[in-house]
């Protein structure tokens, strides 16, 4: 992958996403998957344009782009990625079984326990936590919240960790904690 098409394409994204052009997003993504034949960029188009349908509610849309992604070719570390957009589609869509089997597939990689991916893996623990807490698997949910707020870097989403392992604790009945 061309590290500097890679970046042009991250930043065309991203002045779509900071617009809230959703769908000029998804229909570029469209032309962009049709203008590469490079896996990994093919794979980055797709991710956005499934987040981008997911913006607009079009969950169909964002399905059919985020499972669209060919796993083979990609880097282990890029497959990472793809999960988390899998699993974010599919909690999304209902399908909460098919999301945590993404997620703890992602942590049980040794890419994402490796130095350059700990954002994938505190991603997914933040994730399987949440999608825990849904489901009043309260226990469960504080094990991976736990873990995601020793991997974070600070600033990022702690408040909402916070919030989140408060109110697992309270459930749990450890009001002291």
């Amino acid at each position: 992958m061309d590290d500097k098409e890679a970046k042009a394409l991250e930043e065309e994204i991203s002045s779509y996403k900071d617009r809230k052009e959703y769908a000029k997003c998804v229909k570029r993504m469209d032309e962009r998957v049709t203008e590469t034949t490079d896996p990994e960029l093919r794979a980055i188009a797709l991710m956005a344009k499934s987040t981008c349908a997911a913006q607009m509610n079009d969950l169909t849309l964002a399905e059919n782009a985020a499972f669209a992604i060919d796993m083979e070719p990609l880097s282990p570390e890029m497959r990472n990625y793809v999960k988390l957009v899998q699993a974010d589609i599919s909690s999304l869509t209902g399908q909460s079984a098919r999301a945590e089997s993404l997620l703890l597939a992602i942590i049980a990689s040794e890419e994402a326990h490796a130095e350059q991916q700990p954002d994938a893996l505190y991603a997914a623990f933040v994730r399987l936590g949440i999608l825990c807490v849904t489901a009043n698997r309260y226990t469960a949910a504080l094990e991976h919240l736990e873990k995601a707020s020793l991997l974070m870097p600070d600033g990022y989403l702690r408040d909402d960790i916070a919030i989140d392992l408060a109110y697992c604790l309270q459930a749990s009945g450890r009001l002291d904690e």
